[in-house]
């Protein structure tokens, strides 16, 4: 069935396929579907089936990021200029995330899991505070993998958003922690370093906090950010290390009001 294109119903947004030409009866109607979330592309007249593809996909997102994700691996990576770990980027800012690269007014971040493998892309624009998802969220971090404490020694520091990796042992999780991630953090020594900004929100706190309060990981403490700044807009030596036993005591303390 045709639609009009350019029409967006959810993750599908509706084109005109190249492959069959579509339909000459109406040239402002399409058969070929584009799944914001999965980076694919169908026909449903023609039966064409392919990937597309970053670079293909942020000339036709939404504002909006998408509301499903897709399950396993990535197959294709962003094109446009690598930037390195620990550069400066076109946003002007700072980050050690290794797989970053620079295209259409934006920034691209690659996600990873704790292994290494690539589950999706986190898509930044230089021009305004926007931000995009493309696959399963996961984290940005430099280097190959996330070591264990097998792997390596000292501590890694679980901070929000790309430009808060401002150290090689900062990882970030694009937001806020969700479970999948938490469960990838065993057998790892962390620090918890949300933003300065979530302090002064009791949900927002309580979001940050929960997924770890109930899991029994290795967590040293949680980084308090002064004035209420981002991990970047201040050094670690001037952040306040609250010890995660005495951190829990003040945090249920705290739910009973």
């Amino acid at each position: 069935m045709s639609m009009p294109v350019g029409l967006q119903i959810g993750n599908k947004l509706y084109q005109r396929c190249s492959s069959c030409g579509d339909t000459q009866k109406d040239p402002d109607r399409g058969h070929l579907i584009l799944y914001l979330d999965s980076g694919t592309v169908h026909c449903s007249r023609c039966g064409y089936h392919a990937f597309v593809t970053l670079g293909e996909m942020m000339s036709v997102w939404s504002v909006n990021p998408p509301q499903h994700h897709q399950s396993g691996e990535v197959s294709n990576d962003p094109t446009g200029e690598i930037i390195p770990p620990g550069s400066v980027g076109p946003s002007g800012r700072i980050s050690y995330v290794e797989n970053r690269w620079e295209a259409q007014n934006a920034e691209i971040f690659s996600m990873r899991t704790t292994t290494g493998r690539t589950t999706g892309y986190h898509l930044r624009s230089t021009l305004e505070k926007q931000s995009n998802t493309r696959g399963v969220r996961s984290f940005g971090f430099y280097g190959p993998r996330i070591p264990t404490m097998a792997e390596g020694d000292g501590l890694l520091r679980l901070v929000e958003g790309p430009y808060d990796v401002v150290y090689p042992m900062d990882i970030c999780v694009f937001g806020i922690p969700n479970k999948a991630q938490v469960m990838q953090l065993a057998w790892r020594n962390i620090i918890i370093c949300p933003d300065g900004d979530v302090w002064r929100d009791t949900d927002l706190l309580r979001a940050w906090i929960s997924p770890f309060i109930r899991r029994d990981l290795m967590i040293s403490g949680v980084e308090m950010i002064p004035n209420g700044g981002d991990p970047d807009e201040c050094r670690a030596e001037d952040r306040t290390l609250i010890p995660w036993e005495e951190f829990k005591s003040w945090y249920r303390r705290r739910q009973k009001y």
